[in-house]
């Protein structure tokens, strides 16, 4: 995911992150692979508008973690083709 700091405390990190990623693609198969498009996308735009360094990696960071929220979402609510109810 991140190649830009060759750091074992970061590699470590990316791990970490790209577990996390394969458990919202897991959770989600339908969107499968959307965290790790989103996040080369941000990346391809940020570089098209010069960014560089920790805001770079932030962004692509945060492109990658944007769906968090998936994993602890019911199955029935998350899958859900229509309209939530109240209860839900």
């Amino acid at each position: 995911m991140f190649d830009s700091d060759p750091s074992p405390e970061f590699d470590t990190f990316a791990c970490s992150l790209d577990a996390l990623v394969a458990s919202i693609d897991a959770r989600d198969p339908y969107t499968c692979g959307h965290c790790d498009r989103t996040g080369r996308i941000s990346r391809a735009l940020a570089l098209r508008l010069d960014m560089r360094g920790e805001s770079l990696r932030q962004l692509e960071l945060a492109a990658h973690f944007h769906d968090i929220g998936k994993i602890g979402i019911p199955d029935h609510i998350l899958h859900n083709p229509g309209r939530l109810e109240q209860d839900d």
